[in-house]
């Protein structure tokens, strides 16, 4: 059964359930703002941001536990917000042209892709040491006009993966 959920005047770029299935996580903005992060709570119908405006380009994905969720601040570097609104903790492990792609299964890491290299490497980054593993390297099979990854998903477990092509005029 669909529902629709008000969410008032925030414009949604990309939501993910949170692990407990009761809230989403919204990237979005209210008219004349920047893009920020919101926990929508399903049972109260409504929306509250966690992060400051300028918070929230590309994909975000919410920790295994649903206490963080990486993302690009508003000075262009990733950090760890924190869902309860608490500071956010820098992650200088991970480059101005990588992306998360997605928690390791033990939310101690996150798989990381570089979005603007063709082929693309994926690492596993750990968020507490800041440790990088290369994992793999990945191309698509036909490579004309495509210039970069756009968007790259992977599965907790590193095995599987899709992602939208970036494609050159």
């Amino acid at each position: 059964e669909n529902v629709l959920l008000p969410t008032g005047d925030i414009h949604i770029h990309w939501a993910q359930w949170f692990p407990d299935g009761k809230s989403l996580c919204l990237v979005g903005r209210e008219p004349d703002h920047r893009l920020r992060i919101y926990r929508y709570d399903l049972e109260r119908r409504e929306a509250k941001p966690f992060t400051e405006e300028g918070v929230g380009r590309g994909l975000t994905f919410v920790s295994p536990d649903g206490r963080f969720v990486p993302a690009i601040g508003p000075s262009g570097t990733f950090a760890l917000y924190p869902t309860d609104g608490g500071k956010p903790r820098p992650l200088d492990s991970i480059g101005p042209n990588e992306r998360p792609a997605r928690w390791s299964e033990d939310g101690a890491s996150l798989w990381v892709y570089e979005r603007s290299r063709i082929p693309t490497r994926i690492h596993l980054i750990d968020v507490g040491t800041g440790r990088r593993e290369f994992r793999r390297e990945i191309a698509p099979r036909y490579v004309n006009g495509v210039d970069s990854f756009n968007n790259f998903v992977m599965t907790p477990d590193g095995e599987s993966y899709g992602w939208w092509p970036a494609i050159g005029m």
